[in-house]
This record gives C-alpha cells, sequence and structure tokens, in this order.
C-alpha cells in the first residue's frame, strides 16, 4: 500500500513474527505446519503493506538454507529434497499472492505501478528528485539513524532524551562489539550455514528496507522512519544483544534505554495533540493524551493503565537481560574452557612426541 495509509507499526509486528518463523525453521525444521504458518504470516503482510515482499523474500531464502542444511546432515536424496524444498517455496509465494493479487493488481491499474495506488505527482510543493538526487542527499542516509532516538520535541524537563537513548544505545552496541571481538574464536568454531544465515538475515531485511525506502523517495517521495518499521525488528536484535553482553550492567541498560524511549514517546505523542506547542511540560503533554482519549470516547484512565503495563513490562525485560547476561555469561566460559582443552595437549601427546 502506499505510505497514505499509516499502518506501518502492523507491518513491523507482521516482519516481526515471519522473521521468527524462518528462524525456528532454522532451529528445528521447516515442518509443513511451520512452513503454513509462515505463509499465513506473509499473506497478512503483502496485505498491510508492499515492503513486506523484502521480509518474504527473506523468508523464501531461509527454506532454501534450511533444505541445505538437511542435505548435509540427513544425506537425503536430491530429487526428493529438491521436490519438497521447490512445494514449500511456492506454497509460501503462492499463499500471499492469492490472498493480496486482486490489490497490486488494482494497485498497477491506477498508478502503473504494483506499490502504489496514485501516480507520483508533487505534493506540499516538493521537488522531484532522480535516484542520483536520493543516493546524493545526506537526509536519506540520516532518515532511520537521525530519527531513531527521538523526533523533535525531544527534550524532557531540560534532558534531550535522543541524547540520553543515544548514549545508551551506543553503549549497548559497544558492549556488543567488544563481546564479539572477545569470543570471536569460540563462538565461530563449527559456523555452519545456518549459522551464517541467521545472522546475515536481519542485515538483509534492513538493506532491503532501504532500497524500499529509496525507491519510494525517488519522484517526489518522503524521507520517513515509518518506512522503515520492518527493520526495527534488527534494532532491536543489535541492542536487546549488545545490553546482554553489558555483564552485570545490562539490566540497568535495558531498563534505562526503555525508559528513555518511553519517555520519549510520550512526549512526543504530547506534542502532536497540543497541536505542536512547544512550551509544555512533560506532565501538561500527558494530560493532553489523556484528555485526546476522553475526546474519541475513551475513559482517561486508560493512560494510567498503558503507564504502568509499560513501566512493568519495562522491569520485566530488564530482568530477562540480566538473566541472559548471566546465562550467556556462563555459556562463554564454558566455551572458552572447552577451546583451551583443546589446544592445550594432553600428557599423554606430550609424552609421545618426546619419545618420537
Amino acid at each position: 500500500m502506499s505510505g497514505d495509509i499509516y499502518n506501518d507499526v502492523l507491518l513491523a509486528l507482521m516482519s516481526t513474527l515471519a522473521i521468527g518463523m524462518v528462524l525456528r525453521c532454522l532451529h528445528h525444521g521447516a515442518s509443513w505446519p511451520r512452513v503454513l504458518v509462515l505463509g499465513l504470516l506473509s499473506a497478512i503482510g503483502m496485505l498491510v503493506k508492499a515492503t513486506f515482499i523484502v521480509v518474504l523474500a527473506v523468508s523464501v531464502g531461509g527454506i532454501v538454507i534450511v533444505a541445505i542444511v538437511r542435505r548435509v546432515t540427513d544425506g537425503r536424496t536430491h530429487r526428493s529434497l529438491l521436490a519438497a524444498t521447490l512445494c514449500k517455496i511456492v506454497l509460501v509465494i503462492a499463499i500471499p499472492v492469492t490472498a493480496s493479487a486482486w490489490f497490486y493488481a488494482r494497485n498497477i491499474g491506477l498508478s502503473g505501478a504494483w506499490n502504489r495506488s496514485t501516480p507520483k505527482a508533487p505534493l506540499h510543493g516538493r521537488e522531484e528528485k532522480s535516484l542520483t538526487d536520493v543516493l546524493t542527499s545526506p537526509q536519506f542516509y540520516k532518515a532511520f539513524f537521525g530519527q531513531l532516538f527521538g523526533s523533535t520535541p525531544t527534550s524532557v524537563s531540560g534532558v534531550d532524551t535522543s541524547l540520553v537513548s543515544l548514549a545508551l544505545s551506543m553503549t549497548a552496541l559497544l558492549a556488543l562489539l567488544v563481546w564479539s571481538v572477545r569470543n570471536a574464536r569460540a563462538w565461530t568454531q563449527g559456523a555452519t550455514v545456518d549459522w551464517v544465515f541467521t545472522r546475515l538475515a536481519p542485515v538483509g531485511v534492513f538493506l532491503g528496507v532501504y532500497v524500499a525506502q529509496m525507491s519510494h523517495a525517488v519522484g517526489y517521495g518522503q524521507y520517513n522512519i515509518r518506512y522503515f518499521f520492518p527493520a526495527i525488528v534488527v534494532v532491536g536484535l543489535l541492542l536487546g544483544g549488545g545490553a546482554t553482553a553489558c555483564g552485570r550492567w545490562s539490566g540497568l541498560v535495558t531498563f534505562g534505554m526503555m525508559g528513555v524511549f518511553g519517555l520519549s514517546a510520550v512526549n512526543y505523542m504530547g506534542w502532536l495533540v497540543t497541536g505542536r506547542a512547544a512550551d509544555m511540560s512533560l506532565l501538561d503533554r500527558t494530560r493532553s493524551i489523556g484528555g485526546q482519549l476522553e475526546v474519541n470516547g475513551f475513559s482517561p484512565q486508560l493512560l494510567k493503565v498503558f503507564v504502568l503495563a509499560f513501566i512493568v513490562s519495562s522491569v520485566m525485560a530488564g530482568l530477562a537481560t540480566s538473566l541472559l547476561a548471566t546465562e550467556e555469561h556462563a555459556v562463554s566460559e564454558l566455551r572458552q574452557a572447552s577451546t583451551d582443552r583443546k589446544t592445550v595437549p594432553s600428557d599423554a601427546a606430550v609424552a609421545a612426541s618426546d619419545e618420537a
């Protein structure tokens, strides 16, 4: 669908579920029920927005990787494995095509392009941009990274939340980098095709979404972070992995990131519903959200429920990350000990070498 329909959050949800199912197929096998679920998720995703085609491509790639792994480990005959893999690929593609072909055929009739419902035309005085203009524009590269950690206005009680969240996020990513370098030898031993795909698939999703943004921007399209929502799962994986790598501080880092992101979100929503008033406190903006809920027929107390649920989920996320960090540290030590035992020669080996 075109960007005129704000269904990006639902797109992010369907992308996350589909990628999760692909990873489950990689680790537990691409059984027919899992492939069917993946096809149904893909059908919903393609009905939500055309950008989901990036995730669909990664899903098909995942099924191919599963087939390669099974060929190596199970020794199945080439012909039977190829037939089963082709049938699963056809199923994953056929379900979304059957569900959404009518809509994209309609788009082609209306705009000449399968992923747009209206022809490209100048809007709000925008200038037409060529592909070269897009690729050489700093805004194209800042569209995601420049808006990820907060949007105007970002000040809460005099504190720039975008800078705070950026600092916490960079701390998590730096910790992930340090952990990766220190454990590179241990966690790359025995690396397989599915191991590599598991780590490259999120990168493929992110790059594919960036290409979709580029395609949208050529002409009169905007640079907007909401077009990158399918890639939010990639950011979450990086920040989550980085927070886990912070060791004993992992829980606090996670809680801090979620808290700052939450404050930024409430502050931004309050800014929108008050007509973008720049001289209001966070408390006043929060009250304005409650008032807007009441105007739309909801109880203003619903906002308190949301805030409480967010606080509880932030604490639980912090505790979960802390437990994962503890477990990961223990596993890392076991792997390192195993590596050391393999590299240090035994007494018998030393004696045999001396005799020789």
